[in-house]
């Protein structure tokens, strides 16, 4: 199921972002997914510092 992302991005870089998507032949969504799909996720801390899941629906910091 796919949901809507939206966050205030200045107009020139919106441009700058569908300049790139159609060099690519590619829809704005398209470019951004493939984008995301290529960020490397950090692995959790084992000495308890840094990110940690979340746990029964209660943040933990």
């Amino acid at each position: 199921m796919k949901k809507i992302l939206s966050l205030p991005v200045d107009s020139e870089k919106i441009k700058k972002l569908r300049r790139i998507a159609k060099q690519k032949n590619k829809t704005l969504t398209q470019s951004i997914e493939e984008w995301i799909d290529k960020l490397k996720e950090e692995k959790p801390s084992r000495e308890g510092r840094g990110f940690r899941p979340l746990i029964s629906g209660h943040l933990t910091f």
